[in-house]
């Protein structure tokens, strides 16, 4: 898949309302999608909502544009090419300075009042007088257009501070600036900014096709800075990566701590061993595809990789019930359009379960469930799971 034809752009991709959507142009989403869409099952660059394959993926998107969707964030996807991060990040709205910033609190007072009813109660009143919190600062982000500057999260005095443009250049200096996306989510909508980048010309595991991205995000709430490498399998949107030993990792970190130019640093000498890893992941990937898998093969692949006994005698009723749901749900998958290539495979397999796990498993914490799982995918909380899948898989060897 050389040059992805099938990539639709944002500008050919009107809303219900057919109000057309520009290329670099920012858009804010309601808290459950956007204007006429259906919440996180709409597309914007994303052609028949699979990316560009086609076999059906129920209209999902990567989580670079599921998850500006799903929390009400703002963002802006470049077709054509054209935006710096720093253009990126002013279309946005998101251009600001981040300040660390002293923290008070309001004392209070109790006074006696009289209710309508003519009852006394005792109630708190503040006396205007603020109350310093030393060992507390917050993070302020003031906007460069002389914006209202709002407040992010609390942090502490040593917390070190690493701007939206600085952070986001690394992305820019891996991928040659083929910045595909940007936005921002989180309380407030700011707190967490990241862009998207799409690294060379996608690649392809035996025919099967993939589209390659390495998304930086950056916190002002205390939750770090970090690049996630996410080859995204166009069949079904899976977010495929996994660890293949320590020098084919898809995640790193940047701590908000030391020299933050160094820091930079660091990360581009990290995401320099982004093609290492792709080169690791196809291998790796290739080689699921010379493991047989039959349909007993799967049910107790899976079921080891979740921890269940594969004996339903030794699990309890309840077990037994949530192991049948999931081994049912599992074979759906694996039997559907999403897993047709490679079939009777280790390939096929290793794809079910980790389609399970973006768009089927459950999800804890958070408001939203469908903000939750787009959160952890763009995390690469699922990392660690996806890399337990792969190796039980390759064992069946």
């Amino acid at each position: 898949m050389a040059n992805h034809s099938s990539y639709q752009s944002i500008d050919q991709t009107p809303f219900a309302s057919e109000e057309h959507v520009n290329s670099g142009e920012a858009i804010t989403f309601g808290s459950n999608g956007a204007k006429g869409r259906n919440g996180g099952r709409g597309t914007l660059g994303f052609f028949g909502n699979d990316l560009g394959s086609g076999r059906p993926t129920e209209g999902r998107v990567p989580a670079f544009l599921g998850l500006a969707e799903r929390t009400g964030g703002v963002y802006v996807e470049d077709t054509n090419r054209g935006l710096t991060v720093g253009d990126a990040l002013r279309q946005a709205g998101l251009d600001f300075e981040v300040r660390k910033e002293l923290i008070t609190a309001t004392r209070t007072e109790e006074v006696l009042e009289v209710t309508p009813e003519g009852e006394p109660q005792m109630v708190s009143r503040p006396t205007g007088e603020a109350l310093r919190m030393p060992d507390w600062m917050a993070t302020v982000a003031y906007p460069k257009d002389g914006g209202q500057p709002f407040a992010i999260a609390p942090c502490s005095p040593t917390y070190s501070l690493f701007q939206n443009e600085e952070a986001l250049d690394v992305g820019d200096s891996v991928s040659g600036g083929r910045l595909i996306a940007l936005g921002a989510y989180g309380r407030p909508v700011g707190a967490r900014v990241y862009a998207a980048w799409e690294l060379g010309e996608g690649m392809e595991v035996a025919g099967d096709p993939y589209r390659n991205f390495v998304t930086v995000v950056t916190t002002h709430d205390r939750n770090g800075t970090y690049a996630l490498l996410a080859p995204i399998r166009l069949g079904c949107t899976n977010q495929t990566n996994a660890t293949f030993g320590r020098k084919a990792t898809p995640r790193f970190s940047i701590r908000h701590v030391g020299e933050m130019a160094y820091k930079a640093e660091e990360a581009r000498r990290i995401l320099g061993l982004s093609h290492q890893y792709l080169d690791v992941f196809k291998e790796s990937m290739e080689g699921l595809l010379t493991v047989k898998m039959t349909k007993d093969d799967f049910l107790a692949y899976e079921r080891k990789l979740w921890g269940v006994s594969g004996d339903d005698e030794d699990l309890s009723k309840r077990s037994l019930a949530l192991a049948k749901t999931r081994d049912e749900e599992l074979l759906a998958i694996l039997a559907g359009q999403t897993c047709a290539f490679g079939e009777g495979t280790a390939y096929a397999g290793y794809q079910a379960v980790t389609e399970y796990m973006d768009w089927h498993g459950t999800v804890r914490g958070g408001d939203s469930k469908e903000a939750r799982r787009q959160e952890r995918i763009m995390m690469g909380e699922l990392d660690n799971a996806k890399t337990k899948a792969y190796d039980l898989a390759l064992a069946l060897a």
